[in-house]
């Protein structure tokens, strides 16, 4: 069973304040999946029954079922159906529930089974966490869970890595998995609810107040009462080893090392400057289809440095299947952010990737917007204009944090056609300039 509640293990988990959710403007609407699957919701009311799968006979609610008036209940019910809408663009028939779901001889068949208010003998009631059992092909989910989607989606995807790559839940396999149902959670949430804020379980409250769990953009950052942050890197004072891993250090801490997998995520996603590597973020559509492609991808007792190289070869995959989108600066970045993280040691030599977006036709001003990746922030960026056999500068700007950049050409007089090209400054340590190709612009 993986859980959690405030990045910890189930067993010895300490007593935390309780935690309530908000689910106020989360679901858009309430119509059924797009993908089809077939949901069964229990509500175990905090009663301490026997934990197991949830079946029609004592469901409230399942699937094409009425709303069953508790509050909880129904709101998993959407969200379990939302999740499935994201992993209907990826898994064979679009039905998730067949990949992860069990039948328990209840007429449903391979259904996606939750109960909430979920807790037993063995954890005091109200539970305050949320986890999936592989052995029950169900979810639980503790009191005030049942309103956060990327817990729920989280925790769906426990099922998933389950059913794909089988990651063994120690050491670094298993901080690949939390990793993964974090960077996939969150690549949910922007997807289907259009919320980006990198931070996991930003819907439960502490005494009302917000308490997410995990900070993807910055793991270092401690939350929800940890007296420490998450490394970002594998170098990093904050990775966790032990040579034993048991319940006593959540199994060599697969909680706390999963931020080293988690900044990878958000570099390419997001992109950004760390660690001396510039990545452009190739977007949450693409980095979900990537992760797709990793979670079968993964030995059992997977690395870190096998997350890396999955990442690479996953990428280079998509880049050769028509229609993906994906081009050979995306896997360059990904390649960026392994070296960021250090999941794989950067080469030697590595030449910074420069990539420019034009415009069809010049108007009253010339707007060049691009990426530069391998260079640090702030680098200059030229657009050059040849004029009497000789190349000119018209314009200049800056690449941000992220290495992106945006030139405005914008002459009081004078042709505004020609050919064109931007180039970078020289780096530092002796980096040459950056020359990208010449454009023809009518």
């Amino acid at each position: 069973m993986v859980g959690i509640a405030l990045g910890l293990v189930l067993v010895g988990l300490p007593t935390v304040p309780a935690v309530a959710s908000s689910s106020a403007g989360l679901l858009p609407s309430v119509l059924p999946p797009r993908s089809g699957v077939t949901r069964v919701v229990c509500d175990d009311v905090d009663t301490g029954r026997a934990i197991g799968a949830c079946e029609r006979a004592s469901a409230s609610r399942v699937e094409g079922g009425a709303t069953s008036g508790r509050a909880e209940v129904d709101v998993a019910y959407l969200q379990l159906g939302r999740v499935a809408d994201f992993y209907a663009r990826f898994v064979s028939g679009g039905d998730v529930g067949r990949l992860i779901g069990v039948d328990t001889g209840d007429g449903l068949g391979r259904a996606l089974r939750v109960t909430v208010r979920a807790c037993s003998d063995w954890r005091a009631c109200p539970m305050r966490n949320a986890f999936w059992s592989e052995g029950e092909g169900a979810m639980f989910l503790g009191t005030g869970f049942a309103g956060v989607f990327d817990v729920i989606a989280h925790e769906l995807t426990h099922g998933v890595t389950a059913a794909t790559s089988g990651l063994v839940y120690s050491g670094q396999s298993g901080a690949i998995s939390e990793s993964l149902s974090d960077v996939m959670a969150e690549l949910a949430e922007q997807i289907e609810l259009g919320r980006t804020d990198w931070l996991l379980g930003e819907d439960l409250r502490i005494s009302g107040v917000p308490t997410p769990i995990r900070d993807l953009a910055d793991p270092t950052r401690a939350l929800a009462g940890r007296g420490s942050g998450q490394p970002d890197r594998m170098g990093s004072a904050l990775y966790q080893r032990d040579s034993t891993c048991d319940y006593t250090n959540d199994s060599c801490h697969v909680h706390a090392n999963s931020g080293v997998g988690n900044k990878t995520g958000y570099l390419i996603t997001h992109g950004a400057t760390f660690n001396g590597q510039t990545v452009v973020g190739i977007g949450a559509t693409k980095a979900a289809a990537l992760y797709w492609k990793v979670e079968g991808a993964l030995p059992t007792k997977a690395t870190y440095a096998d997350l890396g190289r999955a990442l690479a070869a996953s990428c280079q995959r998509l880049l050769g299947t028509a229609g993906s989108g994906f081009t050979s600066g995306d896997c360059d970045n990904v390649k960026r952010a392994t070296w960021a993280t250090e999941l794989l040691p950067k080469p030697a030599n590595v030449p910074a990737a420069l990539t420019v977006a034009w415009p069809t036709k010049v108007g009253t001003s010339l707007v060049v917007t691009g990426s530069l990746a391998g260079r640090s922030a702030g680098t200059k960026i030229n657009l050059r204009r040849h004029a009497l056999l000789r190349w000119v500068t018209v314009a200049t700007a800056v690449t941000d944090a992220a290495g992106r950049f945006r030139i405005i050409w914008a002459p009081k007089a004078g042709p505004r056609a020609g050919t064109f090209r931007v180039e970078s400054a020289a780096g530092g340590k002796g980096a040459p300039a950056v020359v990208g190709v010449s454009h023809v612009l009518k």
